[in-house]
């Protein structure tokens, strides 16, 4: 089961990563899709740099939290804008 996630995460990863390009650093907490031989591979491979948070230690998810809540906010604003441009 925990392979069959992983590669739904890797698949996800995979899609981001061809639309914004790749990242230096991938930041997340220890869910047993992010801490799989399998995506560390995927991850390496592509010169990606994994940090974990700390695990049970929720306050250390917050920064995290808030940098995908940012992330996600400029992807709308752009979407949107480039919807108003009509590209």
């Amino acid at each position: 089961m925990k392979l069959i996630i992983a590669k739904g995460a890797i698949e996800k990863l995979r899609e981001t990563f061809a639309r914004f390009g790749l990242p230096k650093l991938l930041m997340s907490d220890n869910g047993p899709q992010l801490v799989s031989k399998e995506l560390e591979e995927f991850l390496a491979k592509n010169g990606i740099r994994h940090v974990t948070s700390p695990p049970f230690n929720p306050a250390c998810n917050g920064a995290e939290e808030n940098t995908v809540k940012t992330f996600k906010k400029a992807i709308q604003a752009a979407l949107v804008d480039q919807a108003n441009k009509g590209v």
